[in-house]
């Protein structure tokens, strides 16, 4: 999920009723190289998704965002 995604009534569906075990979270950024790239934008962009996320679906969510990331990295 991303702030993008959520931005639309389709996105706030599907987080809805995914279950907390697949949710993940995703940028639009660009890749690191390009000149304009910063890891600040990275983060913050992260940051307003996961308290997007959490209005959507009403409960604290970055324990487990950051597990089911964790989860994909095995």
């Amino acid at each position: 999920m991303n702030a993008r995604m959520l931005a639309t009534r389709r996105g706030r569906e599907y987080a809805r009723i995914l279950p907390g075990e697949r949710l993940l979270l995703e940028t639009d950024l660009p890749p690191e190289s390009d000149p304009a790239f910063s890891l600040d934008a990275w983060e913050a962009d992260l940051k307003t998704a996961l308290r997007e996320l959490e209005a959507v679906r009403g409960e604290t969510l970055e324990t487990v965002v950051r597990e089911n990331s964790e989860r994909c990295l095995l």
